[in-house]
């Protein structure tokens, strides 16, 4: 079972950290809820493509892409999560 986290992103938003990287919420159903990666390419405007699905408890269902980008590492402050670099 992939380690699950969640917090506040620096702007407010909601914030699912699965296996070390970072997701924004999409959108919400009743049955199930599209998280995508939050990273952009550096330099760029490019998203990285890799989407995250959980159904109603948070238990990941189903995952689509690859991440374009390494593990970023994350601070927890507050209860937001800080990206702090790269591995």
């Amino acid at each position: 079972m992939p380690f699950i986290g969640f917090g506040t992103s620096q702007r407010g938003g909601r914030l699912l950290i699965v296996q070390g990287y970072s997701y924004s919420l999409v959108k919400r159903s009743q049955q199930m809820t599209q998280w995508r990666c939050t990273m952009v390419q550096p330099g760029t405007s490019k998203r990285c493509t890799a989407k995250v699905f959980t159904d109603a408890s948070y238990a990941v269902i189903d995952a689509w892409g690859s991440h374009s980008h390494g593990k970023p590492r994350f601070v927890k402050r507050n209860n937001v999560f800080v990206r702090s670099y790269y591995n």
